[in-house]
């Protein structure tokens, strides 16, 4: 663990603030560089312990960020009365964790089938599904950026347009080369 002095800065009014660098990995789910919150106080002894019930409540949150979990980084207090009350109510709910892209292609292709959608048509959504796979990975959905997409579209446009997604030659290209 981290001394909690490091993550103390103080405001032009003397107030003392908690901030700590979001890391690169848990971006996905936590969609700031930064965490700043106020420790409501000027006494330097008070912020230092304040940060360090922030920095025992961030640690894990970044740890389920970078899983892949929904955050909500606006539950971080300082407070410890007020953390054990929002705790409680949080572990009353069961989360359902977290899916991949195959594993919502699955249930997707399952209800299709189910409805009567044609054969071909779930087959034609299989291959996009494929080539969206190769290009950005069989992340989890909660992952899902806007930078994948834009990557996904870049790479789609350089591909030819009646290209046979199941082709071997297709299959032996690396997504890079396109």
């Amino acid at each position: 663990m981290a001394r909690a002095t490091a993550y103390i800065e103080t405001s032009r009014h003397s107030v003392f603030y908690f901030r700590i660098r979001v890391p690169s990995a848990a971006r996905f789910a936590i969609a700031c560089t930064h965490i700043r919150r106020s420790l409501k106080t000027k006494s330097r002894r008070e912020a230092v312990l304040r940060s360090a019930a922030l920095l025992d409540q961030v640690e894990p949150l970044f740890e389920a960020a970078e899983r892949g979990d929904i955050v909500d980084v606006q539950t971080l207090t300082w407070n410890v009365r007020a953390t054990k009350r929002k705790a409680a109510v949080k572990s009353e709910a069961p989360r359902e964790p977290c899916l991949k892209l195959s594993d919502v292609w699955q249930r997707y292709k399952l209800e299709q089938e189910r409805e009567g959608v044609r054969r071909k048509t779930i087959d034609d959504k299989e291959s996009q599904i494929r080539l969206l796979k190769r290009i950005v990975g069989d992340i989890p959905i909660r992952n899902f950026t806007r930078e994948n997409a834009q990557r996904l579209k870049d790479t789609a446009l350089k591909l030819p347009p009646r290209i046979n997604l199941d082709s071997p030659e297709y299959h032996r290209q690396s997504s890079a080369s396109f």
